[in-house]
């Protein structure tokens, strides 16, 4: 009953957040949020009160029930939350969170391109490549995912090299 409550007051605060958004002109964030932002909105920006308490209740729901079925749809939606207001640090540890605990679970995919998109829009290149190496070692999803993730870690490769040749640093 403890666990259901919780649950319908998650759902209760999304519903809340999501009208909230719409009178702001903005998209609605549900379990399919997977889009990428735009790098072209440069700093993060705050979190309405409905937001942040949607964070806390996601989370808290998340450590208590942790073996729920939806746990790691919630998961995705904090993160996503997270990562729309480009509060990066913690979005990033979410969906790592996310990928590690429910490593075969089709969130974990969407999660881990979410954490490509974060290092890469932090220009972290080097944690890029040590992560692209090790969702392909052992990532979740099948080999569309981790051919994609290997597209990704050649294009950081060059990046890394085209950088080295900017600033006269490779020889």
């Amino acid at each position: 009953q403890k666990q259901e409550a919780l649950a319908n007051a998650f759902v209760s605060y999304n519903q809340q957040m999501n009208r909230e958004r719409k009178s702001l002109g903005l998209g609605e964030l549900t379990r399919k949020s997977r889009s990428k932002i735009s790098e072209a909105v440069l700093k993060e920006s705050l979190l309405t009160d409905t937001e942040s308490k949607f964070i806390k209740l996601g989370e808290l729901y998340v450590s208590k029930y942790p073996k729920a079925v939806d746990a790691p749809e919630v998961m995705h939606e904090v993160g996503y939350v997270k990562y729309s207001h480009r509060a990066f640090e913690d979005a990033l540890k979410t969906f790592r969170d996310l990928v590690n605990t429910y490593p075969n679970h089709e969130m974990s995919i969407s999660g881990s391109y979410l954490v490509l998109d974060i290092l890469n829009q932090l220009k972290d290149y080097d944690g890029l490549v040590l992560t692209c190496k090790n969702l392909i070692k052992s990532g979740p999803g099948k080999r569309e995912f981790r051919e994609n993730v290997a597209r990704v870690l050649r294009q950081t490769e060059l990046k890394r090299i085209a950088i080295l040749e900017e600033n006269k640093k490779f020889e």
